[in-house]
């Protein structure tokens, strides 16, 4: 009987304690893109050249040069509240966000798809391959190769 309230005690205190998201809206930057923005700049049939004479040298690419991408950051500060048992805590701290904007060519050059990824380095930030981290370009790679269109069914 004592080991099940410890073990309900002990699940009681996991689930009430964490960070969450950082209050407040991305901040308007324009650094970020919409996707309709991007879209426009990197339409559907704009070539790879064109890509790169407006945007110059990507942040990463791929090795067979399908698909790249661009990195954009802002940093502002934040109040995060963490939750101790219940009993919240608000901690002003930098929260920076990121924008990586992916484009996708086909065998020819030409732009077949493009791609936004969002996030920011707090708790909740969006980035399934490092909590707490802005993208690597190890990162962006893998986020590239995932997105590849067909990658799904490989």
């Amino acid at each position: 009987m004592r080991c099940r309230a410890a073990t309900a005690g002990l699940l009681l205190a996991l689930l009430a304690c964490g960070e969450v998201a950082p209050l407040g809206k991305r901040p308007q930057s324009d650094q970020f893109l919409t996707m309709e923005r991007l879209t426009a700049i990197a339409a559907p049939g704009s070539t790879q050249v064109s890509i790169l004479e407006r945007w110059g040298a990507p942040l990463v690419a791929t090795r067979d040069g399908r698909a790249m991408a661009y990195l954009a950051l802002t940093t502002v500060d934040r109040t995060i509240l963490t939750l101790a048992v219940v009993i919240p805590f608000w901690q002003e701290t930098s929260v920076t966000y990121f924008q990586v904007r992916g484009i996708w060519f086909d065998a020819e050059g030409k732009v077949i798809q493009t791609r936004l990824w969002e996030g920011h380095n707090g708790p909740y930030g969006g980035n399934p391959y490092g909590s707490y981290a802005l993208p690597t370009q190890a990162h962006v790679l893998r986020w590239l190769q995932d997105n590849t269109p067909g990658a799904a069914g490989r």
